[in-house]
């Protein structure tokens, strides 16, 4: 995804958030966003099923219920980031970066995409944490 688009996609996106006229929720399913410097980006409530996050910066990042369904956060530095209510089942969050994350009420159960359509949690197992920093992290009431 270019910058440019990427950048008119989180503007549209904070516009919707704060209910302002021309807001539209991000819709970045599927996305390849890996390596990404999001730092601080807002994508609370945002679509992101599927998208590829791999080696990205979202430290302080604000997913609060955002639909992360089978989201790829390989590696992604998510130091303090707000991931409460999020949907994250079926995330791959191998080696990521999670101190002082808020991943209360989360759902990290087990899930898939298969050909962009998703599966239940019996064909997969539950999003793989090994071996991810969880210093001070919170899990309050998540879904495990």
């Amino acid at each position: 995804m270019k910058s440019r688009d990427l950048k008119s996609k989180l503007e549209l996106h904070d516009l919707w958030l704060r209910k302002r006229i021309g807001g539209q929720r991000a819709d970045l399913a599927m996305y390849d966003l890996q390596e990404s410097a999001l730092k601080q980006v807002r994508l609370s409530r945002a679509k992101l099923s599927g998208a590829n996050f791999s080696r990205s910066n979202l430290a302080g990042a604000d997913f609060r219920g955002a639909d992360m369904f089978s989201a790829t956060l390989d590696g992604a530095d998510l130091r303090n980031a707000v991931m409460a209510e999020a949907d994250l089942r079926g995330a791959y969050i191998r080696k990521a970066r999670l101190d002082g994350a808020d991943l209360s009420y989360a759902d990290l159960r087990g899930g898939a995409l298969l050909g962009g359509v998703p599966v239940g949690p019996q064909l997969v197992t539950a999003a793989d944490l090994r071996p991810t920093s969880l210093d001070g992290s919170s899990f309050k009431k998540a879904n495990l």
